[in-house]
């Protein structure tokens, strides 16, 4: 089912975040190059609040193939929701959330 077809970024004051990123990499070498940034597909945003992290897979592959990756995405943005698809069909979290310290 298309995030459309779901209601999101139709509903007003809703949107889609493609290829956020969450990470500019570290830096290597004697320069401070950047290696491995880290851009998470989807965060879709309701109000201007960020709501869920979405991993999207290819058609091919199964579905669950980026629940990993979602829910370390959400936890870094320490968002509430993950989840991954492959369009398909799709696996949904509740993260717990966990206070960084200052």
């Amino acid at each position: 089912m298309s995030r459309s077809r779901a209601g999101w970024a139709v509903v007003k004051e809703s949107r889609n975040r493609r290829e956020f990123s969450i990470s500019e990499g570290r830096l290597v070498g004697a320069r401070g190059q950047r290696q491995g940034s880290l851009k998470v597909d989807y965060v879709l945003v309701f109000k201007g609040r960020s709501l869920v992290v979405v991993e999207a897979e290819s058609e091919a592959d199964n579905y669950t193939e980026g629940l990993q990756q979602a829910k370390d995405y959400g936890q870094c943005l320490e968002l509430r929701f993950a989840c991954s698809t492959n369009g398909i069909k799709f696996v949904g979290l509740t993260l717990k959330l966990v206070k960084k310290k200052i």
